[in-house]
């Protein structure tokens, strides 16, 4: 016990560093400054950490106003607070990995089971092309091209997919799928399946695993290839997702058939049967499935459940915000390479699990402190009021007039988030943080950002009170 006590107590100065060094320069200096030795003692009990219960949390809702400086940012909070069940909150370290050989074979069985492996377009049978002919036809005659900018386009495609639909077999003919990475001289390696279903949908994985410091390895699956342009802009960034859930919120979105519960079964069914036991769903929302350059159908307009999944390390859950990935500082003195934040978000509709994200899969390494110790909810409030609005003050319109933003807090979540360590890419540290969601309306814009309930506006060491960047990672 007190080996792991030592380790705890050497790593936790590198943390204590690097929450500090990320801390916004207010105009007011309001954090009071902690040596070394003090923040591990505070960290790192030698008797029992701080209980959730003890941190002085109120059981009714959180409400006050404050403004920056220049009166054109307002903040409104009026929000219950959300914590763990657990009693304590751990600090823990993770390690980055690849993707391996298993897991491209685990996730193979658990979504392509019931579909007949092929090799590529040369095992795509006759109907699959049709459907695409018929679709091409169906935007011809509307007059919604897409991304064709004339007719003349559309008939040159048209004419190529009927070539390869004389030269396809009736039907599929299963292959033996091989889980083998293809290398590539960037250190890069990937993985792609494809199968088959009813001899007419073609359903896809593809699993990267990027070359060091490009940002980590990600696993995607589709169950309808000819659906990737719709479902990509749903994880093509973090923050775009939120524009995206805007739609659901307009009259033309189309709700699924399946209630949400039979849906998040079928999501927390696929995690089990991937043997991820250690994950856990801590985000649910609605999202659209459809292109929104072109209307044709009913079907291009429906809409699905997305399930979010991430690390739980002592039964609390690591916070799902739509940060995707961390991005490098624009200096020399950079502290970390960026890389994509774990989580594995599962997209359901009424047929079934229609799509799969899983970004930069970790592994477990140890318990640093089972039971730390953190600051009141008093001291945090504090450090929000004052910093939420240092934050959002000075900002300017292209043409460097002042802008007047109205911020609504939605929720206040604590949890764990991970932060990177000084020159080291191989591990990250879990840590206990306080989250605010909430929404945010600027005068210049007619966007809310926000509107899903996963935009973190700030983000609080629950250690020591500072400010972590979520775009930076620490």
């Amino acid at each position: 016990m007190k080996n792991m006590q030592r380790l705890g107590t050497v790593f936790l100065i590198v943390v204590t560093i690097l929450l500090s060094a990320c801390q916004a320069t207010p105009s007011e200096e309001f954090i009071t400054q902690k040596d070394t030795e003090r923040m591990i003692e505070q960290a790192i009990p030698t008797q029992s950490g701080t209980a959730v219960n003890d941190l002085g949390i109120p059981e009714q809702n959180v409400t006050f106003e404050t403004t920056d400086t220049s009166g054109n940012v307002q903040i409104h909070v009026d929000v219950n607070v959300f914590v763990p069940s657990e009693s304590y909150l751990p600090v823990a370290r993770i390690s980055m990995r690849d993707f391996t050989k298993q897991d491209v074979e685990t996730l193979y069985n658990a979504l392509c089971s019931d579909a007949v492996p092929v090799s590529d377009d040369s095992g795509f049978p006759k109907r699959y092309y049709q459907k695409q002919i018929d679709k091409l036809m169906q935007m011809r005659e509307t007059g919604n091209l897409d991304k064709y900018d004339t007719v003349e386009e559309i008939d040159v495609a048209i004419a190529e997919l009927i070539d390869q639909m004389n030269q396809a077999p009736e039907t599929a003919t299963a292959i033996e799928p091989r889980f083998e990475f293809t290398a590539y001289d960037d250190g890069a390696s990937d993985i792609n399946l494809f199968c088959v279903r009813n001899d007419s949908m073609v359903s896809r994985l593809i699993v990267f695993n990027a070359s060091d410091g490009v940002g980590g390895g990600y696993a995607e699956y589709i169950r309808d290839i000819q659906q990737t342009a719709a479902f990509s802009r749903l994880v093509s960034a973090g923050t775009g997702v939120a524009s995206a859930f805007a739609e659901t919120l307009g009259p033309e979105f189309i709700q699924p058939k399946i209630s949400l519960q039979q849906a998040k079964g079928m999501a927390e069914e696929l995690i089990a049967n991937l043997g991820l036991a250690d994950f856990a769903c801590t985000g649910e929302r609605l999202m659209p499935l459809n292109n929104p350059h072109i209307e044709i159908g009913d079907e291009d307009g429906s809409g699905l459940y997305e399930f979010m999944f991430t690390r739980s390390i002592n039964g609390v859950g690591i916070t799902y915000t739509n940060d995707d990935m961390t991005s490098t500082p624009d200096n020399a003195d950079s502290v970390a390479k960026p890389v994509r934040y774990e989580k594995i978000r599962v997209f359901v509709d009424d047929e079934g699990v229609f799509a799969v994200r899983w970004n930069g899969p970790c592994s477990a390494e140890e318990i640093v402190s089972e039971e730390t110790t953190l600051l009141s909810f008093t001291d945090i409030m504090s450090c929000f009021e004052k910093m939420i609005a240092v934050k959002n003050e000075g900002i300017v319109s292209w043409d460097g007039s002042p802008v007047k933003k109205e911020i609504d807090v939605t929720k206040i979540t604590l949890g764990l988030m991970r932060v990177v360590e000084k020159d080291n890419y191989e591990t990250a540290v879990i840590v206990p943080v306080w989250d605010f969601f909430g929404t945010e309306a600027r005068q210049d814009s007619t966007t809310v950002s926000g509107m899903d309930g996963y935009e973190s506006l700030l983000t609080i060491s629950a250690i020591d009170g500072s400010v972590i960047d979520r775009s930076l990672g620490y």
